[in-house]
């Protein structure tokens, strides 16, 4: 589970993972594109940076209408992994509900 939520003028992400560390990651500015892009800024219950932990999060808005992609990069001593999920409209919101 992660939760976002402010720290001052930053926007934060505190990943509750399985693995059972908590990384806070921040929102960094970027100059004109639709991304929206977290950095590791730190942990708790992790103990050293070489340990299994989430290490930057992604949301690409590809279509404000149709598809998100969600990216994220688990950094270990073995290196990086980064994995995407595609979340996809499948159809329209009726104005009715």
């Amino acid at each position: 589970m992660t939760a976002y939520h402010r720290d001052g003028d930053h926007l934060l992400a505190t990943h509750y993972c399985p693995q059972g560390n908590q990384p806070r990651l921040q929102m960094k500015q970027v100059a004109q594109s639709s991304d929206i892009i977290f950095e590791f800024r730190d942990a708790t219950n992790l103990y050293s940076l070489k340990d299994s932990h989430q290490h930057s999060l992604r949301f690409s808005l590809e279509d404000k209408n149709t598809s998100i992609t969600r990216g994220e990069t688990y950094r270990s001593e073995k290196g990086d992994e980064t994995t995407a999920m595609i979340l996809q409209r499948i159809g329209k919101a009726s104005a009715n509900k």
